[in-house]
């Protein structure tokens, strides 16, 4: 049986501390989709992604490396189980610092038809409660996008966790969310955002 100890190695907390910029932060997180560290911060450690975003690590990879740091995402999906019926928006939120790079996120997601939610540490936008992307029978289960505060990023990027500059880096970047409004579908919202960033079209798309 393999034992999952409750707290990030003393290699993936080095890694970790030594990024001193967001592009880098998501060069990490590169390395922990792919399975090459196993912890990342904010997070249980030593948990990789959930199996049902193995397919999306491709474009996840890519548009870490384009400069859109990643920090949750989920495929589109209906299907029941034991628990009951499960619809799910394909919808991915991240930090982002490239000016040019933001704009055009937001321009394909616009033209695409999805929706967007944006915000900065001190400033919500329209969107301050973000939206629905996974329900229950019905009811509402999980949200992506909400405004991140200074207390919220604070836990999910904690200083002790990463270099300094990169925390400062975190709390300068816009939080970007992007939703498909179509519940079940998880072709469109991968597809735009890779070509937004010049990365291979899935090939699932």
């Amino acid at each position: 049986m393999k034992i999952r100890l409750p707290w990030m190695s003393r290699a993936d907390r080095r890694l970790w501390r030594s990024a001193e910029t967001l592009q880098e932060l998501g060069d990490r997180m590169v390395l922990w989709l792919t399975g090459a560290i196993a912890s990342q911060p904010g997070t249980l450690a030593r948990f990789g992604p959930d199996p049902e975003t193995e397919h999306l690590l491709p474009v996840l990879t890519g548009l870490n490396r384009a400069g859109l740091l990643t920090t949750v995402s989920q495929p589109g999906l209906d299907e029941h189980d034991e628990s009951g019926h499960w619809r799910q928006r394909a919808g991915v939120s991240g930090l982002v610092d490239d000016i040019t790079l933001l704009r055009r996120l937001v321009a394909a997601a616009d033209e695409a038809g999805l929706r967007v939610a944006l915000h900065t540490v001190v400033a919500a936008g329209p969107c301050r409660d973000g939206f629905v992307v996974t329900t229950l029978d019905a009811e509402p289960f999980t949200a992506f996008g909400a405004h991140e505060d200074h207390e919220t990023l604070q836990a999910t990027w904690p200083r002790h966790l990463i270099g300094p500059a990169a925390h400062a880096a975190v709390t300068r970047a816009a939080q970007l969310t992007v939703v498909d409004p179509r519940y079940g579908r998880d072709d469109l919202l991968w597809t735009t955002l890779a070509r937004a960033c010049a990365l291979p079209v899935p090939q699932y798309a």
